[in-house]
């Protein structure tokens, strides 16, 4: 449900309520730390997708610091094309939705 078109940040109605529920415990439990881990499919250059990545991280980041949450507590990493999950690596055909399931961004809990 979330996606980037010309570098802008779109998320689905199902991803806002999501992110919106995630700040609004991450601002109910204080201690709670989190890293954003975005990757991208192997198209392209692996460092363009290691920025875009990066960019990816870093905008969900800055929603949930708009919406509240101290930056402090939100790491966002960038993995670009680090763990492809399937077979659609470099000089591999893949349909669209193939390269799909590799943009993704991972939401992991840190215990502080």
């Amino acid at each position: 449900g979330i996606t980037f078109k010309n570098e802008k940040l779109e998320i689905s109605s199902f991803a806002e309520d999501f992110l919106d529920d995630l700040a609004a415990a991450m601002i109910h439990y204080p201690s709670m730390l989190i890293q954003l881990i975005s990757y991208t499919d192997a198209r392209g250059y692996a460092v363009s997708n290691y920025r875009a990545s990066q960019k990816r991280a870093d905008a969900i980041k800055n929603y949930l610091t708009n919406k509240g949450v101290e930056a402090l507590r939100v790491i966002a990493v960038g993995e670009g094309e680090n763990k492809i999950v399937n077979r659609c690596i470099d000089g591999v055909f893949c349909e669209e939705v193939e390269h799909a399931v590799n943009n993704r961004i991972e939401i992991l809990g840190i215990e502080d």
